[in-house]
Order: structure tokens, then C-alpha cells, then sequence
């Protein structure tokens, strides 16, 4: 029983929740400054991909951790924090867009391409078309005057967006796999 107990304390807390998570991100931040944060944060696999994960979600909470990073960041720290911002477009519309009209993401960062998968993508491409379109509806319907600009901006993104996936269907026909205009894929 002791040595249970002993082997348990030696291999610490176990993985907190999502609001265990976004103190403990927030605290990184406030202790050790953003541009050091990300560093620790994106050298660790595990908490990075967790963390994109918990970007995704469109939580305001964790789309402001990804604004603050995405300041600091370059390379793929940044693709792979914008592609985890575009995955919370359909679920937080609204919360994308006010950081695109705070100016704390840019829109090509936030509309211009679909998320996560977006290099070697296998899925056809009427279904990444119809992601974007999905975003498109979504993107349209935020009727907020403080979010105009920002939504209008958006929705020219994502007709560009959609212009370039379509200019790869042969024949009129989508039904090839998808090849991104530009973009990268998620690190892990």
C-alpha cells in the first residue's frame, strides 16, 4: 500500500481539466511573459497539441491565450496557432471575429484557410468546400456593428478561400482531394 502510494505521489497530479489547463497557460503567461510562455508551451508535444486542442474549442477564454501567443510567435508556432483559431471560427463566430476587429489576429490568420488538416488533406474536395461554406453562413449571420468590418473582411477571405479550392476541381467536378492554396500542416 505504501509503495502505492509512494509511486503515485512520485508521478504527480494527474492531467487537469480545461480550467486546471487555462489557469496554469494564463499563470505561464503572467509568470514568465508571453514570447517565454510559448516557448515552453511549444516544445512540450503533449501540452502544445493540448493546448490547440483547447484553442479550437472557440472558448473566449482560450481564443484570448491564442491572441497572446500569436503575438509572440513565428513559424509553425504561428501557422498551427492560426489553423487552431480557424478551427474555432464555426464554433465561436463571434469570438474569432473580435479578435480580428481588436487587431489581435489577422483575418488572412483567422479566415483564410479551414483548420486544422489542411496540407495532405484526404477528405474530397466538396467537403472542404462545404467547411468553408459552412464558415461562410456562419461569418454572415454575426449581425454586431462593432464586428461589421471584421465580418466583412472574413467573408472576402473566405470567398477567396473558396475560389482557390475550386479552381483545383477538374472539369467542374469536386471531387479531388484537396490541395490548400497555402497553409500548413498542424505539427503533430
Amino acid at each position: 500500500m505504501l509503495l502505492w502510494i509512494l509511486l503515485a505521489l512520485l508521478a504527480g497530479p494527474p492531467p487537469g481539466g480545461v480550467a486546471e489547463r487555462l489557469r496554469e497557460v494564463r499563470a505561464l503567461i503572467q509568470r514568465q511573459g508571453a514570447a517565454h510562455a510559448l516557448g515552453t508551451l511549444y516544445n512540450d508535444d503533449q501540452r502544445w497539441d493540448r493546448l490547440l486542442d483547447d484553442i479550437a474549442t472557440g472558448d473566449a477564454s482560450w481564443l484570448r491565450v491564442a491572441a497572446d501567443l500569436r503575438a509572440v510567435s513565428d513559424a509553425d508556432a504561428s501557422e498551427t496557432l492560426a489553423m487552431a483559431i480557424q478551427e474555432a471560427l464555426p464554433r465561436n463566430t463571434p469570438g474569432v471575429l473580435e479578435l480580428v476587429a481588436n487587431h489581435r489576429v489577422s483575418v488572412a490568420n483567422a479566415c483564410g484557410m479551414y483548420g486544422f488538416g489542411q496540407i495532405e488533406d484526404e477528405r474530397p474536395l466538396t467537403q472542404i468546400l462545404g467547411l468553408v461554406d459552412k464558415r461562410t453562413k456562419l461569418v454572415a449571420r454575426v449581425t454586431k456593428p462593432s464586428l461589421a468590418s471584421a465580418r466583412d473582411a472574413c467573408l472576402n477571405e473566405l470567398r477567396r478561400l473558396r475560389k482557390a479550392l475550386q479552381k483545383q476541381a477538374p472539369d467542374s467536378r469536386q471531387t479531388q482531394r484537396a490541395k490548400p492554396p497555402q497553409g500548413a500542416e498542424r505539427r503533430r
